[in-house]
């Protein structure tokens, strides 16, 4: 499982908003879409503050 879809089961689960969850990472809500979506990559630096606190809930 890729950490967009990491992301996305947790949004899912704890039912948090997709805004108040990019907050957290400190991204746009539209780059998570873009990433989501294929147009975009995610960054090293974003990849690794997401996989940081994904690890850090369990997800």
């Amino acid at each position: 499982m890729n950490l967009i879809q990491r992301s996305q089961k947790m949004i899912d689960e704890l039912g948090v908003t997709v805004t108040a969850f990019c907050r957290n990472i400190g991204i746009s809500p539209s780059y998570f879409y873009y990433v989501k979506n294929g147009k975009m990559e995610l960054s090293k630096e974003v990849s690794d503050r997401l996989t940081e606190y994904l690890n850090k809930y369990g997800f």
